[in-house]
């Protein structure tokens, strides 16, 4: 290969790699402009919802009927109850996550073990919806009997002292300089090491 053919490719290898980055800037600006349009637009709709709901309210008192002032109150406080539910179940399951990774430690995947049935078993003596959380024992426990039996989700502790370099593919030992040896001396150790 000449050297302007090598130069073409070191050119066209540069190129692609600043296409590459560039896509990747544009990538993450678009990204950036989505997700501050979409809160922005989320929160136009939180605003509008708390409008609507002002104005039915409104609407309701002129109207003097406690019986369908009473029915929107009991709809809003159902509305709360379920959001409120649905925030406590993802802080427990923030916190079941957060506790299981901090004791599990070197799992390949944590979510493979909270995707595991028996951890709801795990869980009932220990969790405590009022508080959201959930006892370091029954967590410890958890873990310990998933390690006895899938051992596989952890990272595998490679044995304590082993030589993990690898052998010379010559058979010649590192501490043997060849380039100094005369031609003798090269082919005396060439015997002894290749027999």
């Amino acid at each position: 290969m000449s050297e302007g053919s090598k130069a073409i490719d070191e050119g066209q290898d540069a190129a692609k790699t600043n296409h590459e980055n560039l896509d990747a800037e544009k990538a993450a600006v678009i990204n950036q402009r989505l997700l501050k349009e979409s809160q922005e637009y989320k929160e136009k709709y939180k605003r509008t919802l708390a409008e609507k709901d002002e104005l039915e309210a409104k609407k309701l008192q002129e109207s003097g009927d406690i019986a369908a002032q009473l029915e929107a109150e009991k709809r809003k406080s159902l509305a709360a109850m379920q959001e409120l539910g649905k925030t406590k179940k993802k802080v427990i399951s923030q916190v079941i996550k957060d506790k299981i990774q901090r004791i599990a430690g070197d799992v390949h995947n944590i979510d493979d073990l909270l995707s595991r049935p028996k951890l709801k078993e795990y869980l009932k003596s220990g969790l405590d919806e009022d508080n959201l959380d959930v006892a370091d024992d029954s967590i410890k426990l958890f873990v310990e009997d998933t390690k006895k039996e899938a051992p596989y989700f952890w990272k595998a502790q490679g044995p304590i002292g082993a030589n993990t370099s690898r052998p010379s593919s010559t058979g010649t030992s590192a501490s043997v300089d060849t380039n100094k040896m005369s031609a003798a001396e090269l082919k005396a150790y060439i015997a002894s090491t290749f027999k």
